[in-house]
């Protein structure tokens, strides 16, 4: 797999989750547990419908469940629950939650920004993921 950097911080992925951000777990979804990100698998492999990898590591299950594995099972995790895992969204699972109350995103010498419902616009951030995350959050103030 390959290796990413992380796209928005733990603080702002928790702050998603305490305020409702969906915590949909499929394959390819990223994942904290424990404050190393992981990738979910989608299952299929062995049985293993929970699997998820250690970002940068190569799935490799049937390695993995051999007795003289050279695989490093501390790469992956499985059969977790869901609680203990943050979900880090990405761009398009952002501007997706956001629904129709998602206007635009722009790029300036500033940084990122964008709009929505209400001309609700948020500050510039360093990734599009931290300023349609932060929209998000607006939008779902109560």
């Amino acid at each position: 797999m390959k290796e990413t950097k992380r796209i928005i911080s733990y603080e702002l992925a928790k702050k998603l989750k305490d305020a409702g951000f969906p915590q949909v777990f499929k394959a390819g979804s990223c994942v904290l547990y424990k404050n190393e990100r992981y990738i979910h698998t989608g299952g299929g492999h062995n049985g293993n419908e929970g699997l998820y990898v250690r970002e940068g590591h190569t799935c490799c299950l049937d390695e993995y469940n051999k007795e003289d594995s050279d695989v490093d099972i501390n790469n992956f995790i499985k059969n977790i629950e869901d609680t203990d895992l943050l979900l880090l969204p990405s761009l398009s699972e952002l501007i997706e939650a956001c629904g129709e109350s998602f206007y635009s995103l722009d790029r300036s010498n500033l940084g990122w920004q964008c709009s929505g419902e209400k001309h609700i616009v948020s500050n510039f951030f360093k990734t599009p993921e931290e300023s349609v995350a932060n929209l998000w959050l607006k939008l779902n103030e109560k």
